[in-house]
């Protein structure tokens, strides 16, 4: 699995819960 995608997903997850 490609770090960038780890990236993305755990961005989009903390902007909904900030």
């Amino acid at each position: 699995i490609q770090a960038y995608v780890f990236v993305l997903l755990l961005s989009l997850y903390l902007q909904e819960n900030i």
